[in-house]
C-alpha cells in the first residue's frame, strides 16, 4: 500500500448525522451534504464558498445531478444557498451547513419509527474537534477558471473518468420539469406554513415525498390544507396531518354532496355580496374559499367553474 503523507487533525462527524440523517439520504446526497459539511466544518465554520465545477469532481457526479442535489438538500433544510461570489479568489457558490442542533428535529412520533441502529444514540450536543483540518491541498473555494483552458479541461476529465457511480444520460429531469415540481412543492410549503404557524421541516418533506403529492394538483393540496385547517381547533404540528385528507379517492357519490354544498355556499356569497362597491370576481372566489374550509366542504375548481358559468 502507498504511503500518505500525514494530515494533522480530524472532522468529528456528530453521530446525529451518522443515524438520522445519512439513513434518509441517497448515495448521491449523502456525498453532496458531506463534502459540504467538510468543506464548512472542517474549516470551523458552518458556511463554505464552492463552485459547481469543483464539487462536481470532488464527488465523481456530473454538473447537472450536483445541482438537482443541492435543490433535494435545500428542501430537506439541510443546506441552504445565501449567495455567490462572482469574482475574486473565492469564487462560488455560498452554502451555509448547520450543525444537526440547528436542523429541524422530527416529531415525536417519528422519532419511535426512526431508523436508528439498535442501543445507538443520538450526541446530545456535538461538537466539531477544535484543530479539525483537511488535507494539505483542500481548499474551500473554487478556482472555475480551469474551465476555460483546454489542458485544464483535459485533467478535469481524466480526474472524473474514476469507476461510473451514475447513469448520466438519464440522471437529469428536464429543466421544465425540474422548475414545474420546484414551484409545486413552494407552494405547498407556503400554504402549510402559513396556516399552521410552523416551519417545515424534514419530517414535512419526507410526507411530501413519500405520498408522492408532486403529482397532486397543487390547488387540491392547498384547498385541502386550508380546509382541514380551519375547522382544526387544536394545534397541528405535522404536514402529515393533512396528508390522510389529500390523498383521500374522491368517492362520486361524495362528488354529488359535494357540488350541493358547493352550490349552496356560492348561492349565499354571491346573494350576500349584492350591491357591495368594489367586490371583485378574486374576492369572490376568495370568500367562496374560506366558507368551505369554515363548513369542511373540499373546494373544487372545476366544480365552482361549472356552478359559476
Amino acid at each position: 500500500m502507498a504511503r500518505l503523507a500525514t494530515v494533522k487533525g480530524e472532522l468529528r462527524v456528530p453521530n446525529t448525522i451518522n443515524f438520522r440523517i445519512f439513513p434518509t439520504l441517497n448515495p448521491f446526497a449523502k456525498a453532496v451534504y458531506y463534502q459540504l459539511f467538510l468543506l464548512s466544518h472542517g474549516f470551523q465554520r458552518d458556511r463554505c464558498v464552492v463552485g459547481l465545477v469543483k464539487l462536481a469532481r470532488s464527488v465523481l457526479m456530473s454538473l447537472r445531478k450536483v445541482q438537482d442535489t443541492i435543490v433535494y438538500l435545500e428542501k430537506r433544510g439541510l443546506i441552504k444557498r445565501l449567495g455567490s461570489n462572482l469574482g475574486g479568489p473565492a469564487k462560488g457558490s455560498i452554502y451555509h451547513v448547520p450543525l444537526p442542533a440547528a436542523l429541524p428535529v422530527y416529531d415525536a412520533a417519528e422519532a419511535e419509527t426512526s431508523t436508528l441502529a439498535d442501543n445507538a444514540t443520538v450526541a446530545q450536543c456535538a461538537t466539531v474537534a477544535p484543530a479539525a483540518t483537511v488535507a494539505r491541498h483542500a481548499t474551500n473555494k473554487d478556482d472555475d477558471d480551469d474551465i476555460k483552458e483546454n489542458h485544464h479541461q483535459r485533467a478535469g476529465r481524466s480526474q472524473i473518468a474514476a469507476p461510473t457511480v451514475e447513469n448520466h444520460s438519464s440522471a437529469a429531469a428536464p429543466r421544465e420539469r425540474q422548475g414545474s415540481a420546484d414551484r409545486h412543492f413552494a407552494l405547498v410549503r407556503d400554504a402549510y406554513e402559513k396556516a399552521t404557524g410552523n416551519t417545515w421541516n424534514v419530517s414535512d418533506f419526507n410526507a411530501y415525498e413519500e405520498h408522492g403529492l408532486e403529482k397532486l394538483p397543487a390547488e387540491k393540496i392547498v384547498s385541502a390544507i386550508h380546509s382541514v385547517a380551519r375547522r382544526t381547533p387544536a394545534k397541528i404540528n405535522s404536514f402529515r396531518y393533512f396528508v390522510k385528507e389529500i390523498v383521500a379517492v374522491p368517492d362520486p357519490r361524495n362528488r354529488a354532496w359535494q357540488k350541493k354544498q358547493l352550490e349552496k355556499i356560492v348561492r349565499r356569497i354571491r346573494d350576500n355580496s349584492v350591491g357591495r362597491e368594489g367586490y371583485s370576481r378574486i374576492d369572490f372566489v376568495e370568500d367562496v374559499k374560506c366558507a368551505c374550509a369554515r363548513e369542511g366542504v373540499a373546494f373544487d375548481h372545476d366544480l365552482f367553474n361549472e356552478l359559476v358559468r
